[in-house]
């Protein structure tokens, strides 16, 4: 379907390319579905399930697309990601481009690539104070008519029209969040940025209106609209829920609520680990410290060490 509904019309109604390609009712063409021949090189078209399509030959110029809705394995041979990425490995000036709607994060895969990245945002002026910003949510605002949604100034608190749009994506430029990175570029771009005649910020703030009372359909237009990783708190991990809540204390000090001090002991075969707790009301604890001791447990010494301790 991509090759068929996407890729062909493209090579049809591009003028320097349309003549590369064969047409595919001709003889030998080498124009099917799943590649297209032309001089020089061949584009080949493949499903991110099959593991024989991702390592069936060497590839300099490596495109994937939607990445975050790969499976996480194909044909038992592993993640398709990196066995597409292998592919590449023969030739020392390899391009690849991973291309994805994000979805949850922790799990999302652009996400990671993103983050390993030069993590450039495109920032466009505002027509009123020529400030520098990234297009966010946030300064979205409609006034209680979705129709009439423009966008406010983070600097200036300007009202922006939508149509002022063409002028500010005309005069933005990338910035790259992570400059000392120069061997992979990441961009970041939500349907905020969407031309005038595309994606509008009205039709954003009636999207948003219509999912915002149901997680699933809210979840989806972060995703698609913001091109954010969603954030489930109902079901996040417990070590995640833990992670969240850590607070920052020294070592060897008793904080503030602590009222009673207990110290268990883990006896392996060949130390004692040590940790000392502090407890407070409604069964709060801190780990105050944490202490190894090596030596046989069967011999006093160890023990000696732990009553010292």
């Amino acid at each position: 379907r991509w090759s068929k509904g996407r890729l062909a019309p493209l090579i049809e109604d591009t003028p320097c390319i349309q003549n590369k390609v064969k047409d595919p009712r001709s003889r030998n063409s080498g124009n099917t579905v799943q590649s297209k021949e032309f001089t020089g090189g061949i584009i080949v078209v493949t499903g991110a399930n099959s593991a024989v399509g991702l390592r069936s030959m060497p590839v300099r110029y490596l495109f994937l697309d939607e990445i975050d809705a790969y499976p996480g394995d194909a044909d038992g041979e592993g993640d398709p990601v990196n066995l597409a990425i292998q592919r590449t490995s023969t030739f020392s000036r390899r391009k690849v481009l991973l291309v994805s709607t994000p979805t949850i994060q922790g799990l999302s895969r652009i996400e990671h690539e993103f983050e390993a990245s030069n993590k450039q945002h495109y920032w466009v002026p505002c027509p009123h104070c020529k400030e520098l910003q990234i297009l966010k949510w946030p300064q979205i605002k409609w006034d209680d008519d979705p129709d009439k949604a423009y966008y406010e100034c983070i600097h200036c608190q300007g009202k922006i029209e939508h149509h002022q749009k063409t002028w500010m994506l005309e005069h933005g430029c990338w910035k790259a969040e992570n400059p000392e990175q120069t061997k992979v570029a990441g961009f970041h771009l939500s349907s905020l940025y969407s031309p005038v005649g595309w994606f509008s910020w009205a039709d954003a703030v009636k999207h948003f209106l219509q999912a915002k009372s149901n997680e699933q359909l809210l979840k989806v237009w972060v995703n698609t609209t913001l091109g954010e990783t969603w954030v489930d708190k109902g079901e996040a991990p417990d070590w995640q829920r833990l992670y969240e809540r850590r607070e920052h204390y020294k070592i060897g000090i008793v904080p503030r609520g602590g009222l009673v001090l207990t110290a268990g002991v883990d006896v392996q075969k060949d130390r004692l680990e040590l940790e000392v707790v502090a407890w407070g009301p409604n069964r709060e604890s801190w780990s105050v410290d944490y202490k190894i001791l090596l030596g046989d447990p069967e011999k006093d010494n160890i023990w000696q060490q732990l009553s010292e301790a």
